[in-house]
C-alpha cells in the first residue's frame, strides 16, 4: 500500500514537471528586437538581457557588437506578451587565477605574468532584474522596443 502511494506521488511529480513551460506557450506572443543604449550611444559590450515576467516567463537575448538584441523563448523569437523586468548582464571572462599565493602571479623565469583586468561599463543597479528598475511591455506583433540606461 505504502509503496503504490509513492509511485502514485511519484508520478504525479512527474507529470507537474513535464507540464511546465518547458514544453510548449499557447498563449499571445510578441517578436522582439531592441538596442541597449549606454548614455547617447549603443552599448557595445559584450552582455546578456535577461527578462523576467510578472507571469513567471524567463526570456534571454545576448547583446550583438552594436548593442542589438533580440528576444528569445524556448528557442523561438516568438514570446509570451506581458511585463518584463529587466537585467543587462555584463559577460566577464572568468578569472584564470585566483590563488593566493604569491608565486601563481610569476611565470618560471622570474617575469610577472601579464594579466588582463575586465571592466563592464554596465552600471551595478541593472545587473539584477530586482535593481535595474527597467520593465518593458511586450504586445502581441512585431515590436522594437529599445533599452535606455543611465550612466550614474
Amino acid at each position: 500500500m505504502r509503496a503504490n502511494l509513492y509511485i502514485a506521488f511519484g508520478a504525479t511529480l512527474f507529470l507537474c514537471s513535464c507540464s511546465g513551460e518547458g514544453g510548449s506557450y499557447s498563449g499571445p506572443v510578441g517578436q522582439v528586437t531592441g538596442v541597449v543604449n549606454l548614455g547617447d550611444a549603443p552599448l557595445k559590450e559584450n552582455a546578456t538581457l535577461q527578462f523576467l515576467s510578472k507571469e513567471g516567463h524567463a526570456v534571454s537575448a545576448t547583446l550583438s557588437g552594436d548593442g542589438e538584441y533580440r528576444m528569445k523563448f524556448n528557442g523561438s523569437n516568438s514570446i509570451p506578451v506581458g511585463t518584463y523586468r529587466v537585467a543587462v548582464i555584463p559577460n566577464l571572462p572568468a578569472e584564470t587565477n585566483t590563488s593566493k599565493d604569491p608565486a601563481s602571479f610569476f611565470n618560471p623565469d622570474g617575469t610577472t605574468k601579464k594579466m588582463t583586468f575586465v571592466t563592464s561599463k554596465i552600471p551595478e543597479k541593472y545587473r539584477q532584474t530586482g535593481t535595474s528598475g527597467l520593465d518593458l511591455v511586450v504586445k502581441e506583433g512585431k515590436q522594437k522596443l529599445d533599452i535606455d540606461l543611465d550612466l550614474k
